[in-house]
């Protein structure tokens, strides 16, 4: 929980925790990466002391947590918005559980144990902010213990879910699916908030394109 480091440093523990975890990511830690999740703020700013930045503990897991969302098709942006509103434990609790104890889930379990827990303003506030996306990050979860347990891709064929949805033809480069249950019980109002976080997932996938992710 004490731990700081450089992004290069950042990069070598988080690689250390992914193999610990047993997390699987095509993608390896690298310096470059991590200064772009600080520019998309996926990370929180490193404070700088002298010359050097450093990051921390916090740092260490908004890394492993974004990987996770990515993983399970969340855009840049959610994982971003997911990320700057979520606690420390909300992030832990997307992390796998590995196999055997390891110096990580120790680490996991300590800081869990310390942590004070929220009063309940806090927690009723922070519910109403990240209720649209609580659905989600459950199904996250699920998906990830669903693999620790199985040892098989969340999108194997045991786990497809088949649902009847609508199919907007909003350009010949772009189709968006929607729920149609779940489309008819929304207001205007969170229409158009739809409409807004959809814009500024094309702005940020198309500002990210080329670059690693």
């Amino acid at each position: 929980m004490n731990w700081t480091g450089t992004a290069s440093e950042l990069a070598v523990e988080t690689t250390r925790l992914c193999s610990e975890l047993e997390i699987d990511d095509t993608v390896t830690p690298n310096t470059r990466l991590i200064r772009h999740y600080v520019q998309q703020e996926v990370l929180r700013r490193p404070e700088r002391l002298g010359r050097e930045v450093h990051f921390g503990f916090r740092q260490i897991v908004e890394y492993l947590a974004a990987r996770q969302l990515l993983q399970d098709g969340w855009p840049l942006a959610k994982v971003t918005e997911f990320n700057r509103t979520a606690t420390t434990c909300q992030l832990l609790e997307l992390l796998p559980k590995g196999r055997e104890p390891t110096e990580a889930q120790d680490l996991v379990a300590s800081f869990k144990a310390s942590a004070p827990p929220l009063n309940r303003e806090r927690r009723h506030r922070r519910r109403i902010r990240t209720a649209p996306m609580d659905r989600s990050i459950e199904m996250t979860k699920r998906r990830v213990l669903r693999r620790r347990r199985t040892g098989q891709p969340v999108d194997g064929p045991e786990n497809i879910e088949r649902k009847r949805l609508v199919r907007l033809a909003l350009a010949d480069w772009c189709h968006v699916y929607v729920d149609p249950n779940e489309w008819r019980n929304k207001s205007l109002a969170e229409l158009e908030e739809m409409g807004k976080i959809f814009t500024k997932c094309l702005i940020v996938e198309h500002n990210v394109s080329g670059e690693e992710r």
